[in-house]
């Protein structure tokens, strides 16, 4: 071999092995990054290069243990487990509370045989009630706890409103007589419980296949006096306290509903037993809230084609409240729209009172249609259009003449 076929010697590439490390692929799988990127152990601790373990640094036994980590267990771990322990206790606590309680589950039905069952304990708790009342008469301690377990009792009944044609067998087991002892109770909390409860019994709708049954419980609870109980309880709530006063929007509540199932009754017994009454007095409140609206739209539908009512509240000098609850709105307008709907409904009372002829002297000697005339002059109410005109057509012609002079001022 010469100098220039030295010079020009190479090696032949067939033999030369392949870096597989500096020649990467240009897409390489996924399978085989995750093949470059996994660990067959964990990362080597500090303590293995050589550094001593601090034994201080070791709150139990169990670290010794356990894996060296260089983090904490995570706050979340914590916070799961203890509302897992919490969440464990609440649904034991809930499991006692079932075992306990005497009504259907929700997935059952309600039957007469479970009614009974609840009928059976609430005359027990009533009983015993009665008996301790009297015992310890003077130690209301002594007999407090009974009057809360009746409370609750009395809450569970609510789960009969959901039949109304099951009240024909209630009724034969002397259920409305129970009920209607319990709204007597000296306890008002007892007895707006027991209102309360009625008022839902009663409130079905008439296309329901159960209005037959609160057709018949409208009826024995008015042959029982039910409306003088309800004026006996409306007299002693405090309507400043807010439970008392939502009491008494149930208790017309309930009149609203016995009236629309028994409303002759209703209207004879109103005026008889007194609600007639507490009704006007209510009205005489100068403040406006919910109950005086309601006030004023039960006074109307005890009014309603009802002489004996009409006779009552002149003889009563119901026409004097009525015109003196209207004259609140003589600088005014109403605030709201319910308040707007009172009126209204005062001048509907107004209306219906002056169909029996002597409230029209007592309309016009209380200055009733002055009253109306200076409404309409000011334009504050549209409503005493309707008052004054049917006032003009009924009071006898010198009142027509003086209406007029009126207009002419």
């Amino acid at each position: 071999m010469d100098l220039q076929e030295l010079l020009n010697f190479q090696p032949s590439r067939a033999t030369k092995r392949p870096i597989e490390v500096l020649t990467p692929s240009p897409s390489p799988s996924p399978s085989h990054k995750l093949q470059k990127r996994s660990y067959k152990y964990p990362p080597t601790p500090a303590h293995s290069l050589g550094k001593p373990i601090k034994l201080s640094h070791i709150s139990s036994p169990a670290v010794l243990l356990s894996p060296v980590s260089d983090k904490e267990p995570p706050v979340e771990e914590n916070k799961a487990k203890s509302r897992k322990i919490e969440e464990e206790r609440i649904l034991k606590l809930l499991a006692a509370a079932e075992e306990d309680d005497q009504l259907p589950a929700p997935h059952e039905e309600v039957t007469l045989s479970s009614l009974k069952k609840l009928l059976l304990s609430l005359n027990k708790k009533c009983t015993l009630n009665q008996q301790l009342r009297v015992k310890y008469c003077d130690e209301a301690t002594r007999f407090m706890d009974s009057e809360l377990e009746l409370y609750e009792e009395i809450q569970q009944l609510r789960i009969v409103s959901t039949c109304p044609e099951l009240y024909p067998q209630l009724i034969e087991l002397d259920f409305h007589n129970t009920l209607l002892q319990l709204l007597g109770h000296e306890n008002a909390d007892i007895a707006m419980c027991v209102a309360d409860l009625l008022r839902e019994m009663l409130d079905v709708d008439p296309l329901h296949e159960g209005v037959e049954g609160a057709e018949l419980l409208s009826q024995q609870l008015l042959e029982g006096q039910v409306m003088s109980l309800l004026v006996a309880l409306l007299v002693k709530l405090d309507e400043k306290n807010t439970e008392e006063s939502q009491g008494v929007h149930n208790i017309l509540g309930l009149v609203e509903n016995m009236a629309e199932f028994q409303q002759q009754e209703v209207l004879n017994s109103s005026g008889e037993q007194g609600i007639l009454l507490w009704l006007l007095k209510r009205i005489r409140l100068r403040q406006f809230d919910a109950n005086k609206l309601y006030s004023t739209e039960i006074l109307s539908i005890l009014l309603q084609n009802n002489t004996g009512n009409q006779q009552l509240l002149g003889v009563k000098n119901g026409i004097d409240c009525l015109l003196e609850a209207v004259s609140l709105y003589k600088r005014k307008e109403p605030a709201t729209s319910d308040e707007t709907e009172m009126v209204e409904n005062l001048f509907d009372c107004l209306c219906m009172s002056l169909t029996h002829p002597p409230n029209r002297i007592k309309f016009l000697e209380g200055e009733g249609l002055q009253l109306m005339i200076l409404l309409l002059k000011d334009r504050l109410l549209e409503a005493c259009l309707n008052i004054g005109c049917g006032t003009l057509a009924i009071v006898p012609a010198t009142a027509k003449y003086h209406s007029y002079l009126l207009f002419e001022t």
